[in-house]
């Protein structure tokens, strides 16, 4: 009768330690890929960022110096109207 409860619970502690190791996701083959993908597409989002703002500086840069004036006065103009609508950190 002893003998038939130890192995009982020698099996059920062995399935209840084994599981964390079979379905862990940093082991599965799976997150790894997803990680990496992750990665790539952060670095891509990077590189058309930079893309991005080479071209607005760019286009910038092309502009008379009245149109310079002018567009850094909307663009204070609009981060006074914008400051009412950004979330508050307390």
């Amino acid at each position: 009768m002893k003998i038939k409860r130890f192995i009982s619970q020698l099996t059920l502690l062995f399935f209840v330690l084994s599981m964390p190791l079979v379905s862990s996701c940093s082991f599965s083959k799976a997150a790894k890929s997803r990680r990496q993908n992750v990665k790539v597409e952060k670095k891509a989002r990077k590189a058309e960022a930079k893309a991005y703002n080479e071209k607005v500086e760019a286009h910038h840069d092309r502009q008379s110096d009245d149109t310079k004036a002018m567009m850094k006065k909307t663009k204070k103009k609009n981060k006074k109207m914008l400051k009412q609508f950004r979330k508050k950190k307390y």
